[in-house]
């Protein structure tokens, strides 16, 4: 959908060794892709490029070229083009 413009590692855990059920998980602008909720654990723990895509987010007309968390439960994306923000749930699937 265009590239990635922006990633942020899940607020709560992001380092190896972090236990928590968000090990893994970042929160991808992707331009003309929307936003998605990744998880890319596998690309952490072992020698496999594999990622999931959890939820995904595509409500803005245009580009979305920011997003980050709001809490461990919300995030907030924007774009520029269309000059809206938006708060969601990242792990309901969105359309």
């Amino acid at each position: 959908g265009g590239g990635v413009w922006r990633i942020k590692w899940h607020p709560s855990c992001w380092r190896r060794g972090d236990s928590c059920q968000h090990f893994g998980k970042m929160l991808v602008a992707a331009m003309h892709g929307g936003c998605r909720l990744v998880e890319a654990a596998a690309l952490l723990e072992t020698e496999s490029d594999e990622t999931t895509i959890i939820s995904k987010f595509t409500a803005h007309e245009s580009m979305a070229y920011g997003s980050d968390w709001v809490s461990a439960d919300a995030v907030a994306s924007c774009s520029f083009y269309d000059r809206q923000v938006f708060l969601w749930d990242p792990y309901r699937v969105q359309s």
